[in-house]
């Protein structure tokens, strides 16, 4: 179903205040999909209690047609937002996004399995979800071809699919930005020349003081998240400020708008990818309770 860039924005969970934003990078005519990150039920209605229709396999991708208070509607029925991760599926072909390495690269399929060697029965190191970013160092062609992908040393964490990846993209007129973080309410505001621009759901890792920071922009991704049990690599779009906190892209929860653990502030990979291309120098955080 082909959505304005505006109604994705909505059923994505993101509110546009005031003027549409010229800057904010989506296709003119995109589709709204959704990754399922779980073994996902699909309902009859926007309800627990109804009846089970289907589940969607993890990684799977499903188009989404509507939302409804916490569910995504899909051709087969209805899905707790919770267990979807809202993405864009890019149209270019192969041809037209394969580099030589090194460069930043963007996972643009639901997920980059990453194999210890250049085989899709090889060991699996880990995965990187849609929107990650992580700097690829080596090339091997062929008929299937394969990036090897660096960890947050720089170091050879393992070899991905070239399908999977594409140029991280570094559009966008930077501009200096106010960056309010409301921490009961689990949102974000950002402001620009007094004007309100974008107010979206964020999760809140750590209790952060109050105050004002400067932003520093860092690599466009790379970093490495490291829970109890699992560590996630690739997280895209990293901006830092204050005492080593950091705002960042998340792909392995939808969650947004209560407390997650994880990076100090984070938020859907796509509103971080914005962000990151619009804060520019002059930009800040403000911190409130």
């Amino acid at each position: 179903m082909p959505l304005s860039r505006r109604h994705f924005l909505q059923m994505a969970g993101i509110a546009l205040v005031g003027a549409p934003m010229a800057d904010f990078h989506l296709p003119e005519r995109a589709t709204a999909y959704g990754r399922a990150l779980v073994a996902a039920p699909v309902h009859i209605r926007p309800d627990e209690a109804a009846a089970v229709t289907s589940h969607l396999w993890p990684d799977s991708v499903m188009a989404v047609t509507g939302r409804h208070a916490g569910w995504y509607q899909t051709a087969e029925g209805y899905i707790r937002q919770r267990h979807v991760q809202p993405v864009l599926l890019t149209d270019r072909p192969v041809s037209a996004r394969i580099s030589q390495p090194p460069f930043w690269g963007e996972v643009i399929g639901p997920v980059a399995p990453i194999y210890q060697w250049c085989a899709a029965d090889a060991p699996l190191v880990t995965r990187i979800g849609h929107g990650g970013i992580a700097r690829l160092v080596d090339f091997l062609p062929g008929e299937t071809q394969w990036y090897g992908v660096a960890d947050e040393t720089g170091h050879l964490l393992g070899w991905s699919q070239a399908t999977n990846w594409q140029p991280a993209v570094s559009e966008g007129r930077p501009i200096p930005v106010e960056i309010v973080i409301d921490q009961q309410a689990q949102r974000m505001t950002v402001k620009a020349n007094r004007q309100h621009l974008v107010n979206t759901a964020i999760s809140t890792g750590l209790s952060l003081p109050t105050g004002v920071y400067p932003v520093e922009r860092g690599h466009p991704g790379g970093l490495c998240c490291r829970g109890d049990d699992m560590t996630y690599y690739g997280v895209p779009s990293p901006l830092h400020f204050g005492s080593g906190w950091t705002l960042a892209g998340i792909y392995w929860h939808n969650q947004f708008g209560e407390p997650a653990p994880g990076p100090a502030v984070q938020m859907a990979t796509y509103v971080a990818r914005w962000l990151y291309q619009t804060c520019g120098p002059g930009s800040y955080v403000v911190v409130r309770n």
